[in-house]
């Protein structure tokens, strides 16, 4: 009985200390991976794509205000709307100046442009810029029918002239050509007067008789010697029945031999101007003659007297494009358009060299360059071609302006106020 009881003691505690020890390796065979995946140890290293203080600086703007104390961003705004405000004032103050400046300058540029003292109108021909104009009145046998007529129409256009414009008349025949008042300009206006005026019909209708043919050469070189800017040809035609294409271009050579271009601009010292009176004229001189010498719409032909007298009560003595184009960008510069104003004053005084609105445009975009553009350079460069023009054309008031601006574009000046002599 003691030896049954001893032995089922002993399984038993076996049993027991089995057990233990089963749960005891399994114990220790859990613990290591409970560790691996909950704790790191001091030596432990983190790694990143880039560092955080890299994406810190990366951030805008708006997020790094975003995190300052509510207080100093009202301060950084309160000064940043101040500032704003004082360069705005400052902007306002500095255009009303421009503005005041560009005003009262340009109205005194375009001045000398409101003045009909340079024009030139007869028969529908109209020349802005003519002060001295020699008329050659072809008196050959082709003119007996419409002599008379033509001469009415030269001393209506020179009844036209104003004091600042000088002329002469000389009618030619065959090879001969006649002065009636020597070898000198006359001035017209008011100092040749009404009666200046019917002298010179009178020695006309009454002294030369239209008859033989029309050689224009030695009228042409009379003409010449006189140093004019503008001759006017009037006449039936210059070539006869008998004449060939040969006759004609030996008149045209000569002509250009006389009134020759210049090689680097392309112009001739003199414009010719031609009116074809009564009949065509086969080989086309007079209007060959207007296109190698004269401007754009210095031909023309009138096939009946009537013409002649209604093409002049039609011309008007004042207006012409390149002024009003000149009180267009005058317009524009008033209203604050100073940059169309400019382009508009440039391409008036580049395209049209010849014409008295050149140097005032000129010297108006020299304005604009300096008080709106603060270009001192380019007013520099612009003042001293419209000096240059204005001094050709004898525009005072015009030529001082624009010489102050090319010696100092810096200087203060003031716009030049008009006189008798700068209008």
């Amino acid at each position: 009985m003691r030896g049954r009881t001893a032995v089922s003691w002993g399984l038993s505690a076996a049993a027991h200390v089995l057990l233990a020890l089963l749960l005891l390796s399994a114990g220790v065979a859990l613990l290591p991976m409970g560790r691996n995946e909950t704790a790191l140890s001091d030596d432990a290293v983190f790694l990143f794509e880039s560092p955080p203080a890299e994406k810190s600086i990366t951030q805008p703007p708006a997020v790094q205000a975003a995190v300052l104390p509510t207080r100093e961003s009202a301060a950084t705004a309160a000064i940043a709307v101040q500032s704003a405000s004082d360069t705005a004032a400052r902007m306002q103050s500095s255009a009303e100046l421009q503005r005041d400046t560009l005003t009262t300058t340009l109205p005194m540029v375009a001045r000398p442009l409101q003045t009909p003292s340079t024009m030139f109108a007869m028969a529908g021909i109209r020349m802005p810029s003519v002060r001295r104009v020699v008329f050659l009145l072809d008196a050959s046998g082709s003119m007996i029918g419409c002599y008379p007529a033509a001469v009415d129409a030269v001393i209506e256009s020179i009844g036209r002239l104003s004091d600042e414009q000088q002329f002469a008349v000389i009618p030619f025949q065959a090879d001969d050509a006649f002065l009636p008042e020597g070898d000198a300009l006359r001035r017209a206006g008011a100092t040749l007067g009404q009666r200046g005026r019917d002298q010179l019909k009178a020695w006309l209708n009454d002294k030369i008789i239209p008859s033989g043919g029309s050689n224009p050469t030695r009228a042409v070189r009379a003409a010449l010697a006189l140093k004019p800017d503008t001759v006017v040809i009037v006449s039936a035609g210059l070539l006869g029945a008998g004449d060939t294409t040969r006759d004609r271009d030996v008149l045209l050579a000569e002509l250009d031999a006389l009134n020759p271009r210049d090689a680097r601009s392309g112009r001739r010292p003199v414009l010719f101007a031609c009116i074809h009176l009564m009949q065509q004229e086969p080989l086309g001189a007079l209007e060959l003659v207007a296109r190698e010498h004269g401007m754009a719409g210095s031909y023309r032909f009138l096939p009946r007297l009537q013409d002649l007298r209604a093409a002049e009560i039609a011309s008007p003595a004042i207006d012409d494009e390149w002024t009003r184009g000149v009180a267009a960008a005058v317009e524009r510069a008033q209203a604050g358009d100073r940059a169309a104003a400019r382009v508009a004053l440039l391409r008036i005084g580049l395209a049209h060299p010849l014409h008295e609105a050149s140097p005032a445009a000129l010297l108006a975009a020299a304005e604009i360059s300096l008080n709106h553009d603060h270009d001192p350079r380019a007013a520099q460069r612009l003042a001293a071609a419209a000096a240059q023009g204005a001094r050709a054309f004898g525009l005072g008031a015009v030529q001082e302006r624009a010489e102050a601006i090319a010696r100092d574009p810096n200087a203060p000046t003031s716009p030049v106020q008009p006189t008798e002599t700068n209008p």
